[in-house]
């Protein structure tokens, strides 16, 4: 198996897909497809013990005779067939297709959200210290009698938290003293309690800037509440650092969004950084979405961090870390710096977490199965190679005039990797021949997706890191000129299914450009 997996990736970069597309010859990708859907179902397995793993959960916290026990009963047989669909395509992976795959998954989905209702059902916001009547106002899980749920008052969220940050968060030991971790219930609040930090222990004496091309929401965040900051490139940025300017907050990037800027390059900015001194603290805010695991920015830049610099890294919890479940709006923060080791500003972020009511509900983190990288990483392992292999496709269509541009988010120049595989982000944008509005766009992208053939699995919808492609539409936002795009979040195919994909693409532009001309 792991000779077929490495031959395919020695080849990636040499598919001739002028052969391909001209013989439509997909069939020696097959049995590789099959040993990959075989992969696949090891994470189902696994999602299945942990339904059962919260089923046994009920059952030891709440009595027979309750109603909790009674809906768990139910829910255990579910589990019971849904087993056995999955024995049956461990046993034969080639009657698993991608669309038996996802609707299986998302069976197993729904178990995960009915029984996280079950789990928090005693729960309360406002939980009562306890008294001796045998009524109780507060959840078996809030452990921290009269704390309010949104202040961190119940113990589940503080222990999944802990196994979070332990999973997917490597912090050198040099560093673990003065770093605080933080889950928040989506990516926006960690970027809202970040820039909100910044303004409580500086009080916003030097300047703040983002970087050009970072994420529309973000940009609308920052300048509501900061309405002096400006965008600048990263070349700029680079610049000031190297001049040594007085500086409050740095946010930057590296990765990209539309319209395709210069990401940060982190190697340059740290080894500029590590000689830069001004008085009072430096902010720099991170967002590691786009690049994710596959960029170890505490563990690989530790050793440049001058004393004044405080540096806060953001990110979704959503885009790759529910194996593409897609159950709850999540993120997490860190704060490193030498400030952290003194109480008072630990003091000031806990009491920021709180009061911004940044803290995930119970409820929604009991819908997550444990954290585990090594799931996580094998799903990146696969969408790189996909993504890696549609850039290509694409490229090729450059070249052949059927698109006019194609970009990802992530430039091969920053070396990421995934399992030492080329980490380019899993989002593909793409400039077509015949649209120039968003309103074009929006109709190209209605027109792929209503026309797709059976065995073809491409969807319309925003977001990314989900185990089906997705297109949605993009505009620059801020300008006065149209720039618009079709974007394509790439999914965990089979190699096998991603080359489908790209056949029924590439027929597509084909006629689109037949019907134009």
């Amino acid at each position: 198996m792991m000779e077929i997996l490495d031959i395919q990736k020695e080849q990636l970069e040499s598919i001739d897909w002028e052969y391909l597309i001209e013989t439509a010859d997909i069939k020696p990708y097959y049995e590789l497809s099959i040993l990959e859907r075989a992969k696949d179902l090891k994470e189902l397995m696994w999602l299945m013990e942990q339904c059962l793993l919260k089923v046994k959960e009920v059952e030891r916290i709440f009595s027979k005779s309750s109603l909790e026990i009674e809906m768990v009963n139910i829910i255990r047989q579910h589990c019971k067939l849904l087993s056995q669909q999955l024995e049956i395509y461990k046993n034969t992976p080639q009657k698993c297709t991608f669309l038996n795959f996802i609707k299986l998954k998302y069976n197993i989905r729904a178990v995960f959200k009915n029984l996280s209702g079950i789990l928090t059902s005693s729960d309360w916001q406002s939980p009562a210290i306890s008294t001796g009547s045998l009524v109780k106002e507060k959840g078996i899980g809030q452990i921290n009698e009269d704390v309010y749920m949104r202040m961190n008052g119940h113990e589940f969220v503080t222990n999944f938290q802990d196994r979070f940050f332990s999973e997917y968060y490597r912090i050198p030991l040099a560093l673990q003293k003065k770093t605080l971790g933080v889950l928040t219930n989506s990516g926006m609040k960690a970027l809202e309690m970040a820039l909100i930090a910044y303004k409580t222990i500086t009080k916003d004496v030097f300047p703040i800037y983002f970087q050009e091309g970072y994420y529309f929401e973000g940009i609308t965040l920052i300048k509501n509440i900061y309405s002096n900051a400006e965008c600048i490139s990263s070349t700029n940025i680079y610049q000031k650092i190297e001049n040594n300017e007085d500086i409050g907050c740095l946010l930057i990037d590296p990765g990209t969004t539309w319209p395709i800027r210069d990401g940060i390059n982190l190697d340059l900015f740290f080894e500029k950084l590590k000689h830069h001194r001004q008085k009072k603290p430096l902010f720099i805010i991170i967002d590691r979405t786009i690049t994710s695991i596959t960029n170890s920015i505490l563990e690989k830049y530790e050793k440049m961090l001058p004393s004044h610099v405080v540096l806060i890294i953001v990110e979704s919890g959503i885009k790759y870390f529910q194996l593409g479940l897609d159950l709850t709006n999540l993120g997490f923060v860190t704060f490193t710096g030498n400030i952290f080791r003194m109480k008072d500003f630990v003091d000031i972020i806990n009491h920021l977490s709180s009061v911004l009511s940044a803290i995930p509900d119970p409820v929604l983190l009991q819908r997550l199965p444990d954290p585990n990288l090594p799931f996580v990483e094998e799903r990146l392992d696969r969408m790189a190679r996909n993504t890696r292999l549609l850039c290509s496709f694409f490229k090729y269509m450059v070249g052949r005039n059927l698109i006019k541009e194609v970009n990802t988010s992530v430039s091969m120049d920053k070396k990421y990797q995934i399992n030492e595989y080329p980490w380019i982000g899993t989002l593909i944008y793409v400039k077509t021949l015949y649209s120039e509005s968003l309103s074009d766009y929006a109709n190209e992208c209605e027109n792929i997706v209503r026309n797709i053939q059976p065995n073809i699995n491409i969807y319309s919808g925003s977001s990314f890191g989900f185990d089906t492609t997705r297109l949605c539409v993009v505009e620059e936002m801020f300008s006065s000129k149209l720039n618009c795009a079709l974007r394509i979040s790439v999914g965990r195919e089979t190699i096998y299914e991603t080359l489908q994909n790209a056949l029924y693409l590439y027929n597509y532009f084909v006629n689109n450009k037949i019907n134009y001309v």
